[in-house]
């Protein structure tokens, strides 16, 4: 008898770490899966280390269209008497 509870103690416990490893890993996975889709949704690229440049040539054309118009802003306000 004694001899049985041994071995269903064993067998529980060793399910239980088994359980937590797999439980760990498909978290995991699932999380990189969220985070990847996140980023392609927002266009965000590969992260790039601290401190590297990169030149986007989308800037340029913007300012240069930025540049042409040159009404100024309008702010509209309220008169407080």
């Amino acid at each position: 008898m004694l001899k049985f509870i041994l071995i269903v103690l064993i067998i529980i416990l060793l399910l239980r770490m088994l359980g937590k490893i797999f439980v760990v890993k498909t978290f995991n996975s699932l999380n990189q899966r969220m985070q990847d889709e996140m980023n392609r949704r927002q266009g965000n690229g590969p992260q790039r280390p601290e401190g590297s440049i990169t030149i986007d040539p989308g800037v340029k054309k913007e300012e240069e269209r930025r540049k042409g118009n040159d009404d100024g802003d309008f702010v509209d306000f309220e008169e407080i008497k």
